[in-house]
This record gives structure tokens, C-alpha cells and sequence, in this order.
């Protein structure tokens, strides 16, 4: 049996990580396709030197059929059900089993919290959006009426928030989790104490970033950013570390942010050690949840009146769930920051966790259904 790993964007070391890459690749032979050529999305993110690119679906399918006639495949993947629509039909003509591992479906339990909250900000359009997917009917409907239904055939997660989007629901942990128990007794990489920054690429993401915004003007965020971790600083009396974003790396040095640390790929590693966390929205205050540290998001109106202001909305979600400091980067506080460890653990258990197998990794849950599946 082969596996092929494979994402929309490319296949950089966080998205590798999600899909057990580093795990799975010990135990089957294995290819990593960079499918961003297929999606319009290339020099995105920087692969792993191991990912080969796929230049269109003409190509992708040829490959695949050449694979299927020697032996067994399976594809493993974290695309979420708009691009992979593109090729879930040839996948299914090949017979070939699709794994996700699917972090994007955690947003649903952040809209879903949006979607009747309104003292979060967010576009009616949004807002309208969030209503219907809120519930599996009219989402449903949605996606017949657009002709939008695309099934994986396993999702490994903490949770089904789209039933009807796959055929085996099997339950584990958020793809964050490996992350966490990879890391908790890793060492102190700064060596003291100090504030952490996760970076959320707000200069240069993808997502809704690349599009004119009159709104936005990079230099005044990162003005107000250095402004603000100067004030950190002075009241807390220790550095502020910033961890980058992947789409980030190597558009960014140690003098954008007035001579700080920073760093890449060891966000994980980081919060561990940090004493509280600085951010605005990020995949990555799921593990400031798991290792139990404080947080405190801020925002600008610069930020709020952008094409930023869907992610914002996320973390002001975020924020409600888990009771993290809010602070303004126009007219900032410094807040005091503390864990409401009732929030937390609240949070984990439903949204984070498997507490039935808490010391097994997604990684090899994901091992046992391969083998499972190569069983059959």
C-alpha cells in the first residue's frame, strides 16, 4: 500500500505535520503532490523538499491511474470540500480511499458561535452564511441547490460538524493535539521568560488578503505592532518572541519587528514555554488552550474595517468561547491576563479532545485505520 499526501496550497511543514507526514512515512512507502500549480495558489507557502509538483488535473489523474494498476492507494489530505471538489471524481473513478485530516472545519465551531452572536461584528453576508451552515438542513440544501456535495471517505477529527460531507466519521483528536503532546516537555528555545506573538499573516495571506484593500496599509499595522510590544515589554518586564506564519516566513525579518526574536515551525514548542500569548485570529490558540496558557487578542479599526475582518471575527468568537483578554491596538490597555480554567476545559473536552484515548496521538489513530483499511 502507497500513500500520497497531498494539499491545494502546497505541502509546507505545518500542513505536514497535520496530515502525520513525519509519523505515517516511516511505516509505507509514500509520495507528497504539491497540487498548488492546479489551484492557482503557487508560491503560497514554501514546501518540503520531499513535495513534487502536480501541474494540472490532467496530470494528477495520469499519475494516479499509473499508481492504482501496481498496488493500493491512499490518499491523504487536509484540503478542505471547495477545492477538493475538483477532484473527488477522479479519485472515486480510480476507487482510491481519501483520508482528511480537515483543520479548516474548526472555523464551523467558530461561525457557528457568530452566526446568532451579535455583538461579534461581522458582514450581514457573512452572518447569513454562518445561519445556513449552522444547520445541516439548510446546509444541505445549500449544497444541493449548487450542486456543491463532495464526500471524503474517512475524516479523522475532534469532531463531525458536516456529517454529510463524509462517509467514516472517526473520532480523535483536533489535528492540533500532535502538535501539543509532541511539544509538552520540549525545552525553553528562548531560555528565559518572555511573551509570545503567533503571527497571522495579515500582510500576506491568502485568504481574501491578496485582493486590493484600500483599507489596509501594512506599515501602519506594523508600526502599532511594535508600538504595542514596546508597551508589553515595559509592564511585563521581558521580551516578546514572534513565531511566523508560514505564508509569512521569508517575507519578514528581525528588523520588521525592531531587532525581535523570531521565529518558524516551533510555534507549538513555544507556547509551552511562553508566559501568555499575543494574537489575532490562528489555528494555534488551540494549543494555547491545550497547554493552558493565557491569551490576549487584539484588533485595530484598521483591521476591522479591512478584508481581515472575517478572521477577526473568528477570534472575537474564539475569544467568548475561551474568555481570553481583548486588547486595541489604536487605544490598548495591557490587560492583565489569567486562564478561566472552567472555559478551558469546557472547551477542550468538546471541541478538542477524544477523552476516551487521550494518550494516543492523532498520528496513530490514523496508523490503525490504514491498517484497517489495507485489511480489507
Amino acid at each position: 500500500m502507497k500513500l500520497i499526501f497531498m494539499n491545494d496550497i502546497g505541502v509546507n511543514l505545518d500542513s505536514a505535520n497535520l496530515m502525520s507526514y513525519y509519523y505515517l512515512k516511516e511505516y509505507y512507502p509514500f509520495e507528497v503532490w504539491d497540487l498548488s500549480s492546479i489551484f492557482k495558489t503557487e508560491g503560497t507557502i514554501k514546501n518540503i523538499e520531499e513535495a513534487e509538483s502536480i501541474p494540472s488535473i490532467t496530470i494528477f489523474e495520469e499519475s494516479l491511474a499509473a499508481l492504482v494498476k501496481n498496488e493500493q492507494i491512499i490518499i491523504i489530505t487536509n484540503m478542505v470540500e471547495v477545492p477538493w471538489r475538483k477532484l473527488a471524481p477522479i479519485a472515486k473513478r480510480y476507487k482510491v480511499p481519501v483520508i482528511c485530516t480537515q483543520k479548516n472545519n474548526f472555523f464551523d465551531i467558530l461561525r457557528n458561535k457568530i452566526a446568532f452572536d451579535f455583538t461579534i461584528k461581522v458582514n450581514w453576508k457573512y452572518r447569513v452564511g454562518y445561519i445556513i451552515w449552522k444547520y445541516r438542513i439548510t446546509r444541505s440544501l445549500y449544497n444541493l441547490l449548487t450542486r456543491k456535495n463532495v464526500k471524503y471517505d474517512y475524516l479523522i477529527s475532534a469532531y463531525n460538524s458536516k456529517p454529510e460531507t463524509v462517509r467514516h466519521f472517526v473520532r480523535a483528536h483536533n489535528v492540533k493535539y500532535d502538535e501539543y503532546l509532541a511539544n509538552k516537555n520540549s525545552e525553553n528555545l528562548v531560555g528565559q521568560k518572555y511573551i509570545l506573538f503567533i503571527d497571522s499573516a495579515l500582510c500576506y495571506h491568502p485568504i481574501d488578503f491578496s485582493k486590493p484593500d484600500p483599507n489596509w496599509d501594512s506599515d501602519i499595522y506594523i508600526r502599532q505592532l511594535n508600538s504595542y510590544f514596546e508597551l508589553l515589554e515595559q509592564k511585563y518586564k521581558m521580551p516578546v518572541v514572534i513565531s511566523l506564519h508560514p505564508v509569512t516566513y521569508g517575507r519578514v525579518t528581525a528588523e520588521t519587528f525592531n531587532g525581535r526574536q523570531i521565529s518558524y515551525g516551533k510555534t507549538a514548542q513555544l507556547i509551552q514555554h511562553c508566559e501568555f500569548v499575543v494574537s489575532h485570529y490562528s489555528t494555534s490558540l488551540i494549543n494555547t488552550v491545550l497547554a493552558k496558557k493565557p491569551a490576549v487578542i487584539i484588533s485595530s479599526k484598521q483591521i476591522e474595517n479591512s478584508l481581515r475582518k472575517r478572521q477577526q471575527s473568528w477570534a472575537f468568537a474564539f475569544a467568548k468561547y475561551c474568555d481570553f483578554a481583548l486588547d486595541s491596538l489604536d487605544d490598548p490597555v495591557v490587560p492583565e491576563v489569567s486562564v478561566n480554567s472552567e472555559k478551558y476545559e469546557k472547551f477542550t473536552k468538546k471541541y478538542l479532545v477524544d477523552t476516551t484515548r487521550p494518550e494516543k496521538s492523532n498520528s496513530q489513530i490514523m496508523l490503525e485505520l490504514l491498517r484497517s483499511i489495507e485489511k480489507n
